[in-house]
């Protein structure tokens, strides 16, 4: 029989306190200041169990975007509010990531919602 104590909860809270100061550290480019833009992004590929979305979330924290990220069944579905610029760069992190192998990016524009926040979530 295998009793869980909870170490499971605490090793994640390790696990992304660990990520948002790796995360603090990288020197983020000067943007453009564009209008914003809302994308739905879908990533196929080696991107469940992971962290994956854990980074998406503290990354779009970090570029001071909006909108979530959750996990489906084959895939992590985020939908991000942000300039445009900040968006690619997103992306193009993700992609170098090494514990990710994003084979396929399905991109489309939506209408902008105007949320303040950026949060993880199980699905909408």
């Amino acid at each position: 029989m295998v009793i869980n104590l909870g170490c499971d909860s605490v090793i994640s809270k390790i696990n992304m306190h660990l990520m948002e100061k790796r995360i603090r550290s990288f020197d983020l480019p000067i943007f453009q200041k564009e209008d914003k833009m809302r994308q739905r992004i879908i990533f196929y590929g080696k991107v469940k169990r992971v962290a994956f979305r854990n980074e998406v979330y503290l990354m779009s924290i970090r570029l001071g975007a909006s909108g979530f990220v959750y996990n489906d069944k084959k895939c992590v579905v985020l939908e991000i509010e942000a300039e445009p610029d900040k968006i690619t760069y997103l992306i193009k992190h993700l992609k170098k990531v090494p514990h990710f192998n994003i084979t396929f990016i399905d991109v489309s524009t939506i209408d902008l919602k105007n949320e303040s926040i950026f949060y993880k979530t199980k699905r909408t």
